[in-house]
């Protein structure tokens, strides 16, 4: 069960969310009009989560080597990849840290929940902004990632996978 500062910290960073919905949709727009390129199977976008909240756009391509389909990604940024994807939850973050005491920290139970608890709402949050802008949609089939998880969640289901396996459920079975 959660503690009142959990419930408390979560409720910032959910208004933190909410603040960054329309500029959010506006931004993912774009993406969800994007062609595949060739070879080009899917595409993911990555929260770096643990450090600024900046977003990666990666994009799967099946490639021929040596007579073997192996998939290849090709990592890159979603916009301007010198500031924060998130400026509102790293607002928080940053007063949270400035204030932090000894008796305004965290227990690890409390990081623990307050950390599964952030997972879910922006996994949920993004996945709504990509339906608002238009990603169900995408010709390019489009899933999310936190950073270096290698585990993609389709953003229709929720569903986690591994960069393999969403390649198989597209129907490239014979990748290795």
């Amino acid at each position: 069960m959660s503690t009142e500062r959990v419930i408390a910290a979560h409720n910032e960073i959910e208004a933190g969310l909410n603040k960054a919905t329309d500029r959010t949709v506006e931004a993912l727009k774009s993406f969800a009009a994007i062609k595949p390129e060739e070879n080009e199977i899917y595409a993911c976008f990555e929260l770096f989560w643990e450090q600024d909240y900046t977003l990666g756009y990666n994009k799967f391509l099946v490639k021929n080597s040596d007579g073997k389909q192996t998939l290849d990604t090709d990592w890159g940024p979603a916009g301007d990849m010198g500031s924060s994807f998130l400026p509102e939850v790293m607002d928080y973050f940053d007063s949270y840290y400035q204030s932090m005491s000894k008796e305004t920290e965290f227990t690890q139970d409390e990081g623990i929940d307050f950390s599964e608890k952030l997972g879910k709402s922006l996994f949920g949050w993004f996945a709504n902004c990509w339906q608002a802008a238009g990603g169900e949609n995408s010709e390019l089939p489009t899933y999310f990632c936190f950073e270096k998880e290698y585990k993609v969640r389709d953003l229709k289901t929720g569903e986690i996978m591994s960069e393999k396996e969403a390649a198989q459920k597209l129907g490239y079975t014979g990748i290795t």
